[in-house]
């Protein structure tokens, strides 16, 4: 009686592209997953609450020139996402920026310079928690603010 080897019973190995396949989904499980603890951490850590007292403060404009060299700092490492963050930097400025707005901008920003969040900066990623934070605040923001725009219309239309 011939005994079978333990290899002979095992599937043959994956094709390269559905390996690929399964690394690309377990890498985008990965960042959502990255993603969401992140954003956790934001809310939880209270970056809105000591962005709220700055901005009430009337002292946005002094914090935003103090901290100018450190986010200086990260403009090569953030350099797709700079001009946005250009943009509510230049948004916490305007007095027409609405509150609620400025305090998420300012909180995304806070959490951006501060090195104790969810991935520390220092290690080599530590920058995908920020970048998650920063895209879900952009995105919310500018989101918002075309609903906002379009309501407006709508409603010079009725008129």
């Amino acid at each position: 009686m011939k005994m079978k080897r333990k290899y002979e019973n095992k599937i043959p190995n994956e094709s390269a592209e559905s390996t690929s396949e399964k690394t690309t989904h377990s890498n985008k499980k990965i960042i959502q997953v990255i993603y969401d603890r992140a954003i956790k951490w934001f809310i939880r850590r209270g970056f809105d609450k000591k962005a709220e007292n700055i901005i009430f403060s009337g002292k946005v404009q002094d914090y935003i020139a103090g901290i100018s060299k450190k986010l200086d700092s990260y403009k090569e490492r953030l350099k797709p996402l700079w001009s946005e963050i250009d943009s509510i930097i230049t948004c916490l400025l305007s007095k027409d920026f609405p509150a609620k707005f400025k305090i998420l901008a300012l909180a995304s920003i806070i959490y951006l310079i501060t090195p104790i969040d969810l991935i520390p900066d220092v290690l080599g990623i530590g920058l995908i928690d920020d970048i998650c934070v920063l895209v879900q605040v952009i995105s919310t923001i500018f989101g918002s603010i075309k609903n906002m725009q379009g309501k407006e219309n709508m409603n010079e239309d009725q008129n």
